[in-house]
């Protein structure tokens, strides 16, 4: 789904960085899982949500965690995107 509206690199972008690094993880989730895919807002599941944030990490070379991430805005807030700035 993502594919029809969004490219890979566009997720690690300069523009993606400076629009993220002062948020947090629970604000990416949160985005993702409320207002994705366009054609359908709110229809990815919180699993879906929680998968796709994870990858959008990776991309941007942020190291996994010992655990994974929880589908919990909330607690996911507690995590900053501030590594994207460097």
């Amino acid at each position: 789904m993502c594919a029809e509206c969004h490219t890979v690199p566009e997720f690690s972008d300069p523009a993606f960085k400076a629009k993220w690094a002062r948020r947090s993880v629970g604000d990416l989730y949160e985005f993702i899982h409320t207002n994705m895919p366009d054609s359908a807002p709110g229809i990815l599941t919180e699993a879906q949500a929680v998968d796709l944030t994870a990858y959008i990490l990776q991309l941007n070379g942020i190291a996994p965690g010992s655990a994974q991430l929880p589908a919990d805005a909330a607690r996911l807030r507690g995590l900053s995107l501030a590594s994207l700035r460097s």
